[in-house]
Formats: structure tokens, sequence, C-alpha cells
């Protein structure tokens, strides 16, 4: 993930838009995906943790100027959990569960001061995925030095316990008041 956001990140420092830094930083979460040593399984994976990472990401982005908060901010982030949850389990994604997309979603879609879809931030969240991608199929190629890290160890998530620890999280951080 370092280089993964140090290409995009240096890029936006340079043109003057540090101010879509967030953006790059949840995008390059991509890159802590898809931890197979065999180029093609990494790269299915890679793929559908960047489709699942993007969907939540320009959900939170599509949302910020709706300025979701309280209940109706925790309803969506529920059903985004949920989706990342059915996604992961699916298809067996490393690291576990809905929580980087979980945080996408609810960093971007509170972020203030939004009328419109922050479109340079769709722009900049897209890339920083894409640059994550390129980046792990570098694996392999003659003359790279990137290796992976971690052995390939596949379990199932349980679901419905990480469903109930995110509603039971919700409902603690905005208790209703009766």
């Amino acid at each position: 993930m370092g280089v993964g956001l140090a290409i995009p990140g240096t890029t936006l420092l340079l043109v003057g838009r540090a101010d879509l830094m967030i953006y790059a930083v949840f995008g390059s979460v991509t890159g802590m995906y898809g931890r197979s040593p065999h180029r093609g399984q990494r790269l299915r994976d890679q793929l559908l943790a960047g489709g699942m990472l993007l969907g939540a990401g320009f959900g939170g982005i599509l949302a910020a100027p709706l300025g979701l908060r309280s209940w109706s901010l925790v309803l969506v982030s529920v059903g985004c959990a949920v989706a990342s949850l059915v996604i992961a389990d699916r298809f067996a994604l490393r690291p576990h569960g809905a929580f980087f997309p979980l945080f996408a979603f609810g960093a971007l879609a509170t972020l203030p001061g939004h009328e419109q879809p922050d479109l340079a931030g769709l722009a900049a969240y897209a890339l920083a995925v894409l640059v994550s991608l390129l980046l792990g199929q570098l694996d392999g190629v003659p003359g790279s030095r990137l290796r992976c890290r971690f052995p390939p160890g596949r379990t199932r998530h349980d679901t419905p316990q990480a469903m109930a620890g995110g509603v039971v999280g919700g409902r603690g951080r905005d208790p209703v008041r009766l």
C-alpha cells in the first residue's frame, strides 16, 4: 500500500491538490488485497476489492452532498457493510470483512462543504485504485523487486456476527433518545 499511496499522493502534492489526499488514501487500500503469490489470483482479488472499494467510495462521495447524519447515515452505512461483507465472504477476500469499504464510505460521506459530488475526488479515488492494481501486477515481472509477504490463506468470514457488530456499533455511537 505504501507505494500505491506514494505515487498518487506525491502527484496530488505536486499539482497542488492536497485537498484530494483522503480520496487517494482510500483508493490505495486496494493494494492491501490480493496477497496471493499467483498473479492471476492476485489480479482477481484486487479487481474484486477495487470494485468493492470503488462502490463504497463512490457511494460516500455521492452521499456527501446529501448531508446524511445520525440514523440515516447509520442505515446507509449498514447497507454498505452488508454488501461489502457479502462480496468479501463470497470471494474469500483478505483482509476479511467490511472494515475498509465501510471506513471509506463513512469518511467520504461525511466530508463537509460539498454541495455537489466532488468529481476531482472521484477521479483521484479511481486513479489510486488503478495505480494499486497496476502495482499488484508488477510482482513476478522480470526485474521487479516487489514480492508478496503474506502466504495465501483462505478462511470464511462470519457474516452474521460482523453485521450484528456493525449494528451494535452504530447503536452505541448514536443512541436513540426516547
